[in-house]
């Protein structure tokens, strides 16, 4: 017997009922437990792995990762305590002849262990988890505008015939990518993107550009290096226009540590004409929290939602929009996109099914669109269509939540998301998720991790 039937259950119970129901409370907890044990044992591999690295070259402060997984932790190790404490409180209650007077007190003690086993079990990522292939090289995200990372490198490879290459991806126009602050008569090193191209900057007059726009979320190779006379920038192999050092200024650099990656910290291309906000990955990261949007949303005759999608896990409830006699639910069931659309006495579903897994690293761009009659599902290159038989008298706002719900009236999928979402849009207009919404974490705006 499911969670759901017990809840039902307990609004008819008699007192000869309750052996049964506290049996199903049992049920629930177990089931509880097995499942948070799981995450349990996930999340301490997770923190004793963490624990063995070794930053040797970058200067990267995991000390915030590792709080978070020992809090997680801690966490789900009260949980347990609770449920059990709850369930011998039951048990103790159900050996007792009680007046039929106090089976009100019965029902509200079977009812928190079912409200208390059910919020764990939603907390629970659902469908297959995306393993993502690791990379065959160092490769770092950046993502906050302000990120970084630094380097220490030797002094002679700094200060001698300075060469560097590097593998570059993102969708920003403009950031700043490598910087080597300088103290002779070269002021400073900086690579970075202006306009969707990339440049290198030796300070006032040293410049150069390649041509083409790199900007377009594809790897690209960049190599630079400075010699006695000249400078040089290649990309993807195309080298551009030398840079002419006068003096041979190039044979008297005089670089200190550290190199500077995406961004810079202390100031020192003030005055040089260089965007310095990082080059990073936008989007919002749900990991099982969700934002809320009040007075938002209706799902009545015409609608367009566009969104852009990067699961971590293949099933999960992308949106969610309920109102007195109207429904609209968007999710992910292992692979399959789809789409619920519920009146008071009807209902209309179309899904979407790739014919590659959705574990790809990604973003895949999915448009819902209702138009009178007909509603439609399109992601990438397919899309299907079904027609709608009933019409919705709805015409208020209601609350739109993106990345799960609270509420599980009519939700076919566990109630969470576990991925990335970005560029989510609503009849063609950006949805701004930090002003006036409520926020369920564990949600990051503007932030997407990757496997």
């Amino acid at each position: 017997m499911g969670i759901s039937t017990v809840s039902d259950d307990l609004k008819n119970i008699r007192k000869d009922d309750t052996g049964i129901s506290i049996e199903s409370a049992k049920n629930a907890a177990s089931a509880s437990n097995s499942t948070v044990s799981k995450i349990t044992q996930r999340l301490r591999n997770i923190s004793q792995e963490v624990q063995k690295l070794t930053l040797t070259d970058v200067s990267v402060n995991i000390d915030d990762i590792l709080v978070d997984s020992d809090q997680t932790l801690k966490n789900l190790n009260t949980a347990l305590p609770v449920l059990r404490d709850r369930l011998t409180d039951v048990e103790a209650l159900s050996g007792k002849r009680l007046p039929g007077a106090n089976m009100t007190e019965i029902i509200r003690r079977i009812k928190d262990v079912i409200k208390e086993t059910r919020h764990f079990l939603h907390r629970a990522p659902a469908g297959s988890q995306c393993k993502y292939r690791q990379a065959q090289h160092a490769e770092y995200h950046l993502y906050e505008k302000h990120s970084w990372l630094s380097y220490t490198l030797p002094q002679q490879d700094l200060n001698h015939r300075l060469h560097f290459s590097l593998d570059v991806k993102t969708k920003l126009s403009k950031g700043l990518i490598l910087l080597v602050a300088g103290r002779g008569v070269i002021p400073l090193l900086a690579l970075y993107m202006a306009n969707g191209k990339i440049k290198m900057s030796l300070g006032q007059n040293r410049l150069i550009q390649h041509k083409q726009k790199s900007s377009d979320e594809d790897w690209h190779r960049v190599e630079f290096s400075v010699e006695k006379s000249s400078f040089h920038l290649l990309v993807d192999g195309i080298r551009v226009t030398d840079g002419h050092l006068p003096n041979n200024e190039g044979s008297s650099l005089d670089f200190p540590n550290p190199v500077y990656l995406g961004g810079d910290i202390k100031g020192y291309t003030k005055g040089h004409n260089i965007t310095i906000h990082s080059v990073i990955e936008m989007g919002t990261y749900f990991g099982g929290g969700h934002i809320a949007l009040e007075n938002y949303f209706n799902a009545g005759s015409q609608l367009v939602l566009a969104f852009e999608l990067r699961p971590q896990y293949l099933t999960g409830l992308l949106f969610h929009v309920q109102s007195h006699k109207t429904s609209l639910n968007v999710f992910l069931k292992e692979n399959k996109v789809g789409v619920k659309l519920n009146d008071a006495n009807s209902a209309v579903s179309v899904s979407v099914t790739p014919p590659q897994s959705l574990c790809d690293g990604k973003f895949h761009v999915i448009t819902v669109s209702r138009k009178r009659d007909i509603i439609k599902l399109q992601m990438d290159s397919m899309s299907e269509r079904k027609n709608i038989l009933f019409t919705s008298g709805n015409t208020g706002l209601d609350t739109l939540y993106i990345g799960g719900t609270t509420k599980q009236k009519g939700v076919a999928v566990p109630p969470l998301f576990v991925g990335c979402l970005r560029n989510v849009k609503l009849n063609r207009r950006p949805v701004a998720f930090e002003k006036g919404s409520r926020v369920v974490d564990p949600v990051s705006i503007n932030r997407c991790p990757k496997e």
